[in-house]
């Protein structure tokens, strides 16, 4: 039985911004050669503003009832296990800068890097690897936990399922982060690399220990989401400085999509 994808347009998203969308997520799924069924049942929610989404999950409900967090997010998504099984993307148009003036959504490379960057963590999450007892129990709790077990739970879920905690995946990125503190000052000042892909949780400038790899969890991921998006084509601008200051990563996210993909990247 075919799994169709479902592309749910929100008000205030124009016609470019719809295209951005359906043509990142057709073009990539043209480009699978293996492992096809991995972007089967998806449901992309295009929005202009996080208010407008309808409680229809766990996951809309959540980014609904707490959107002014996640006002200058521009995607989110969570694992199947963690949504009722239900495979959900959702993509925010929205434009935040002084273009914004003129123009509500955003242009359309930046649409289709946040999609792909989308679609990047939940192939991080559905190639991982995690233990059956654990996602069986991920799929019985609430989006926010409450209790101290729950948390626990939660917290060894998040810190095992994906590629981005292999070994591997750790040491490509333990090895670049230790770079990061290495760069002259020029470079620093003026190529810097963007905050959010900075380890900001840890301090870089006495080494990485294996312990903060460990508690590096949210930016191993989010660095891994990027590299995906950069190795498929997508560019926000900040490809060059990224990917040049995440060489090993980049690297091993590339050898991944060739592994489970079928896709050559350059």
């Amino acid at each position: 039985m075919t799994e169709y994808t479902y592309f749910r347009y929100y008000k205030d998203v124009n016609d470019n911004s719809k295209m951005a969308v359906k043509t990142a997520v057709q073009n990539f799924k043209n480009s699978i050669k293996k492992n096809k069924n991995f972007m089967q049942g998806f449901d992309f929610h295009i929005v202009n503003s996080y208010k407008d989404l309808k409680k229809q999950s766990r996951l809309t409900t959540f980014v609904q009832e707490h959107s002014d967090e996640f006002a200058i997010t521009g995607g989110l998504t969570v694992s199947a296990a963690s949504n009722g099984d239900k495979k959900e993307i959702i993509i925010n148009v929205n434009n935040n800068g002084i273009s914004s003036i003129w123009a509500k959504n955003k242009d359309t490379s930046a649409i289709k890097q946040a999609t792909m960057h989308e679609i990047g963590h939940q192939f991080d999450d559905y190639f991982g690897s995690c233990k059956k007892d654990l996602v069986d129990k991920i799929r019985k709790m609430p989006v926010e936990t409450d209790s101290e077990e729950d948390e626990r739970v939660m917290s060894e879920y998040l810190r095992t399922k994906d590629l981005s905690d292999t070994k591997e995946f750790k040491s490509a990125w333990k090895q670049d982060a230790e770079k990061l503190n290495q760069n002259s000052l020029w470079d620093k000042c003026f190529n810097r690399l963007p905050f959010e892909y900075t380890p900001y949780y840890i301090d870089i400038t006495d080494g990485v220990t294996d312990m903060e790899v460990e508690e590096s969890d949210n930016a191993r991921s989010e660095i891994f989401a990027q590299l995906f998006s950069y190795a498929m084509g997508e560019d926000d601008g900040q490809k060059d400085v990224i990917t040049q200051k995440y060489k090993n990563s980049y690297k091993l996210v590339k050898s991944y999509i060739q592994r489970y993909l079928g896709i050559e990247c350059e």
